[in-house]
């Protein structure tokens, strides 16, 4: 169920990025999550796998630099 949680809010945070097209304004937000939550924003890929139902923070970052580099393209 983590996986499918996982791809979900996957598709969800691209939306987001297509929708808004602000990739800063979501990385931002991304750092400042992780550091509310005291989240974990590089856990072990194990670690992630088997217990967490969202992306990562590295995740979630890395797919929106990957959106502004292809902005930016």
């Amino acid at each position: 169920m983590n996986m499918l949680s996982r791809w979900a809010e996957g598709h969800c945070d691209q939306y987001e990025l297509d929708l808004v097209g602000k990739p800063d304004a979501y990385i931002s937000a991304m750092i400042k999550l992780c550091d509310q939550n005291l989240r974990y924003a590089y856990p072990n890929p194990l670690i992630e796998f088997l217990f967490y139902d969202h992306p990562s923070g590295k995740k979630r970052i890395e797919r929106a630099l990957t959106y502004k580099r292809r902005q930016h393209s």
